[in-house]
């Protein structure tokens, strides 16, 4: 459930926040106990983190009260996790001390965004600051122990030519040689794109990396996608948005890396090596011309 919807409900029912009081109140002893907050403020606490995870809608219509002893005896070791929900509170109470309505709803909004977040997170999904794309990249080469599955359809000739794609193929290399890791690479092209790909792929193959080339013309709309498998323990997927700039999520949600699993394994059966995809386009490299 989104924060926005939450928060409406919540905050907008008065029995509910009636209630929700009266819950932590009833806890108060065990509330007495967190260490340099006091009661009033550990009642505070209790309720925003219920409000933080999305929570407490649910345990109070359920009845689950011993729920809310979890989340509190949570907060209560959790020093961390407790100090950043006092700083969350602080600074609520203080930009409504304003009482300007900008800055109010800007606060919100960037509670929704982080509400949003967090959800996503707890989903077993992360999204992939562009900022930081190619150190990420290369830490999770680093951690991958057995295979690499790849889908490659947004990586171009100029990206394998420049320093980013020289370094994520060295660190590529060095699984392979060092840690015996099975990289499989499918580059997804049209048929008249394979001439202009030539170099790289005899050079990707040279490093160990098995190589296919599985053609557009032979794929369904929904076949066609980027993603690269982790040791069958999580999945990055890539969009293209705004142009020529990338989207990349890292999932390890079970479900999303099965299904990326049979979506590889589907390819891979309509692929085919370099020397079968020149003989496709009757001449290594190919003279068609992509229009």
């Amino acid at each position: 459930m989104r924060f926005g919807r939450f928060s409406k409900k919540f905050f907008g029912s008065l029995n509910l926040t009636i209630i929700g009081i009266a819950v932590a109140i009833a806890l108060g002893v065990y509330l007495d106990s967190l260490d340099g907050v006091t009661k009033v403020q550990a009642i505070t606490a209790s309720l925003v983190t219920s409000v933080v995870f999305m929570q407490l809608d649910e345990i109070i219509q359920e009845k689950q009260f011993e729920k809310v002893a979890g989340l509190l005896s949570k907060l209560r070791k959790d020093h961390e996790l407790r100090h950043t929900i006092e700083v969350l509170i602080d600074y609520s109470l203080g930009i409504k001390a304003f009482g300007d309505d900008d800055f109010i709803n800007r606060s919100e909004d960037l509670f929704h965004e982080v509400s949003d977040e967090l959800s996503f997170l707890a989903d077993g999904r992360t999204r992939i600051d562009p900022h930081e794309e190619m150190t990420f990249t290369i830490n999770s080469l680093k951690r991958c122990k057995k295979h690499l599955y790849i889908s490659s359809w947004l990586d171009t000739v100029d990206y394998w030519e420049s320093s980013e794609g020289k370094k994520y193929l060295e660190e590529t290399e060095k699984l392979i040689k060092k840690k015996k890791v099975e990289v499989i690479r499918i580059f997804i092209l049209k048929e008249c794109e394979l001439k202009n790909y030539k170099s790289t792929l005899e050079n990707q193959k040279s490093k160990g990396i098995n190589v296919e080339i599985a053609f557009e013309e032979d794929l369904e709309t929904e076949e066609i996608e980027a993603f690269i498998i982790y040791d069958n323990n999580a999945v990055r997927t890539e969009t293209l948005i705004r142009g020529n700039q990338k989207s990349a999520v890292l999932s390890i949600d079970k479900n999303d890396v099965y299904r990326y699993l049979r979506k590889f394994k589907e390819l891979e059966y309509k692929s085919m090596s370099i020397e079968l995809a020149y003989q496709r386009v009757d001449q290594p490299p190919s003279t068609a011309e992509c229009r």
